[in-house]
């Protein structure tokens, strides 16, 4: 049985999308608080694995790091951002009973898999596009959409490298 992959952009731009073993796929742009220091809202993170795992799931990350150049500050949030958002998932996922294995994936990998190195956000957008061309994503920002884009481009990743 072909489980449920719960793909994340770790980014506070980022996003979480669920790709289901018929093809269909669900999505939400990375949940925030709304306070003063925006952080993932990890209780959200909790709700959208409840929502999207009626079967065995498959947590995939973009395994992400700091730039040369990148503040100490802004690394370490970065950082943060990213375990609040995929220790949310997988805890949950977990606790559910429902977690099958976790993995994380860099963007080199994925990038490349797409023909997507060293191109525009836009084209992974278009990569997507073309994978989910009956989806529609017309209530997305620029912003949001590549998000998405990215996400469910690093679960189709999985899914084409391995899953049989």
């Amino acid at each position: 049985m072909n489980p449920t992959i719960v793909a994340i952009d770790p980014g506070a731009y980022g996003a979480l999308v669920a790709i289901y073993k018929d093809g269909e796929v669900e999505y939400e742009c990375m949940p925030m608080t709304l306070s003063k220091h925006r952080v993932v809202d990890a209780i959200r993170v909790g709700e959208f694995i409840d929502r999207v795992s009626h079967t065995d799931v498959i947590v995939v990350w973009e395994n992400v790091h700091s730039f040369p150049g990148q503040g100490v500050a802004s690394s370490f949030k970065f950082g943060l951002q990213t375990g609040l958002v995929v220790g949310a998932a997988i805890s949950r996922a977990s606790g559910n009973g429902v977690l099958r294995s976790q993995h994380k994936v860099t963007p080199r990998e994925w990038k490349k898999h797409f023909d997507l190195i060293k191109t525009k956000k836009e084209a992974a957008v278009a990569k997507m596009q073309d994978l989910l061309p009956n989806h529609d994503f017309s209530g997305l920002n620029k912003q949001a959409i590549s998000g998405v884009a990215d996400a469910y481009l690093i679960g189709r990743y999985f899914i084409d490298t391995n899953l049989p």
